[in-house]
């Protein structure tokens, strides 16, 4: 029995590495056929090029049978093989060999190592994406608020708490905040002998919900009364720093001077004259870090200037800029709303005394060119998938849309926000007139571009063409943002052509990506993505709703804890701006380094659990 079960695991044995050999010269072949297309790209890049069609041959052709084998009989080779296929495969097959005792092939010797594999990827890392931190390998991108051009230690405490790279986004703002954003981060690094890397986001064709008219510049404050009118729950404010970004939308935030948060303490009362020339009260409640929440039991209004008296200690302070009230559309399922090509100013629905819509909510769009390619019958989606409808008519002009989806007590869509056609053909230009004018300012003065909706070979040649023209494609980075289904159906094509230039990364942007994929599938997208970069050895950054709430609100999610750890299989996170940032940074850093801690060595965790030493 023996003897028989050992002539049957040699047969195996056999059979697996004929497969092996039958992959890798399909790998060979497939290389051949690609052959013309590696003669053109940059020298830097031809080895990670084959790796490339290398895995996509091994994925299409190792069945899950190979694997098993393979695993069962104590070689992991092929289980994580993306980044040397050829090395992975020879080296299986040679140790299959041996353990039935046959002499292995040794004239097959693979052009790339385990080890040149890894010290590619991490040497276009650091170029890409700044120093590595002692103890951590995987970067933290951070978003820039525009705050930081004014405050200088804005970027500075960002840079201290584990920042490596600083993100701009030139969709927001000008050249001339842009370029102090930069000097305050140079200013950092020579302060704290550290080198970040500075990249700047091209807006790109992005689709957005065109202005509502703004509101007055005041704060209203009205308590809630039952049906006697008397007071049942307070009105609420939040006093926050000027200069701070406001952490949601929800709330009612008054702008004061930072000397104003430090002098108040909890049971304290400041008295103002609202704009009728009432005389009002604010109660401090609570007083939490940055933060300080107070109560009125009377309805008030405040605005800009306003002078607050802080009662028995005899200070007063002035309300810095309140931004204007910002609009909104309510929107339910079954409603109707009309997008307009021509730019006008947003309005709600229009009701009749009976509460009945005699005229559905409008709005404009941003892009002109969707109102001739968007059909009847395809879905819409507003704010990534918040609100979702179907088209019920395009006059070429406006689309009519009836919401299928959105919160059954009605969503709020505001301006700015960006509109899908996940089932539209768009065949959007991946570079704006504006992004090739703000192309010249980013290859000035940063390290890297990135270009947003990368979605075909044409828009990278369009980027490496403008690139020549202002004669900075050996100096710029550039990172390929992945933000559609089209590009991630074309992403090895838009991989092989970036790499014509010097120095490439992707980033993974999982807001837009996940509306066009479908909830259901954004991990598996996701997953896919980093397995086909890496086997290209191109860096890749995890964006988009990082450590969002722990950015914005001071509180992280469960889900983002376990998203944060997720992160690091990638090589660079990305976080939004927020009024906690430095906490998300500090957080984040910590998650990073203890997980690379324990994939190195579980001890170092596992210790903790009683009964393991």
């Amino acid at each position: 029995m023996a003897i028989e079960h050992t002539i049957k695991t040699i047969e195996k044995t056999r059979k697996a590495i004929a497969r092996i050999d039958e992959i890798i010269h399909l790998c060979l072949e497939e290389e051949e056929k690609y052959r013309p297309q590696l003669q053109t790209l940059n020298e830097e890049y031809k080895h990670s090029a084959k790796n490339l069609i290398h895995y996509l041959v091994f994925r299409r052709y190792h069945s899950g049978e190979l694997q098993s084998f393979v695993f069962k009989n104590g070689f992991s080779g092929l289980k994580n093989a993306e980044g040397n296929v050829m090395f992975s495969l020879i080296a299986t097959k040679k140790l299959l060999a041996l353990s039935i005792g046959d002499a292995p092939c040794n004239d097959e010797e693979p052009e790339l190592t385990f080890k040149m594999a890894q010290k590619t990827l991490q040497k276009r890392v650091k170029a890409l994406l700044g120093d590595k931190k002692k103890k951590r390998h995987v970067r933290i991108m951070v978003t820039q608020p525009n705050t930081s051009a004014k405050d200088p230690n804005i970027v500075y405490g960002m840079m201290e708490n584990g920042m490596n790279t600083v993100r701009i986004n030139c969709a927001h703002d000008d050249e001339e905040t842009w370029l102090q954003i930069i000097e305050n981060t140079k200013t950092a690094m020579e302060k704290l002998d550290k080198k970040v890397t500075i990249s700047m986001d091209l807006g790109g064709p992005k689709i957005r919900t065109g202005a509502i008219k703004s509101g007055p510049k005041v704060v209203h404050l009205t308590p809630d009364r039952d049906a006697l009118g008397h007071v049942v729950n307070p009105a609420v404010a939040i006093l926050i720093k000027e200069g701070e970004l406001f952490p949601d939308e929800e709330n009612n935030y008054i702008p004061v001077p930072e000397s104003m948060i430090n002098a108040l303490e909890e049971g304290d009362v400041i008295r103002f004259y609202d704009t009728r020339d009432k005389v009002r009260e604010l109660k401090v409640i609570v007083k939490e870090r940055k933060l300080v929440w107070v109560h009125s039991n009377v309805s008030a209004y405040l605005q800009t200037d306003n002078e607050l008296f802080i009662f028995k200690k005899n200070i007063s302070f002035k309300i810095g800029e309140i931004p204007p009230l910002e609009q909104y559309l309510i929107l339910k399922k079954g409603d109707y709303i009309t997008i307009h090509k021509n730019q006008i100013d947003g309005m709600p629905a229009q009701l009749d005394k009976e509460g009945n819509i005699v005229k559905p909510a409008c709005i404009s769009c941003t892009s002109q060119k969707v109102f001739n390619l968007v059909k009847k019958g395809e879905a819409i989606l507003f704010d990534d998938g918040k609100i979702s409808g179907v088209v019920e008519e395009n006059t070429g002009d406006v689309l009519k849309a009836r919401i299928t989806y959105a919160k059954e007590s009605g969503a709020k869509l505001r301006a700015d926000k960006g509109i899908n056609f996940p089932e539209s053909n768009l065949k959007l230009a991946g570079l704006t007139a504006k992004d090739k004018q703000d192309l010249k300012f980013v290859a000035t003065h940063a390290d890297v571009v990135n270009m947003s909706f990368v979605n075909s070979v044409s828009d990278v040649d369009d980027l490496l063409e403008a690139l020549n023209e202002i004669e900075s494609e050996t100096k710029v980075g550039i990172i390929l943002k992945i933000e559609t289904m089209t590009a991630f159906k074309n992403i090895v094509k838009i991989i092989i052509t970036a790499m014509k230039h010097k120095l490439v990364g992707v980033m993974i942007a999982r807001g837009d990506l996940a509306v066009e994929c479908g909830w259901e599938n954004i991990g598996l997208v996701q997953k896919e993505l980093l397995r086909i970069c890496h086997s290209a050895h191109i860096p890749v950054v995890w964006a988009t709703q990082v450590m969002e709430t722990l950015a914005k609100k001071g509180i992280p999610s469960r889900a983002e804890i376990t998203d944060a750890v997720m992160a690091q299989h990638a090589d660079c996170v990305m976080l939004n701006k927020g009024m906690y940032i430095n906490e998300a940074i500090e957080l984040l850093d910590t998650i990073l380094i203890n997980v690379e801690k324990t994939r190195s060595d579980k001890r170092a965790f596992f210790k903790q659990i009683e009964g393991i030493d």
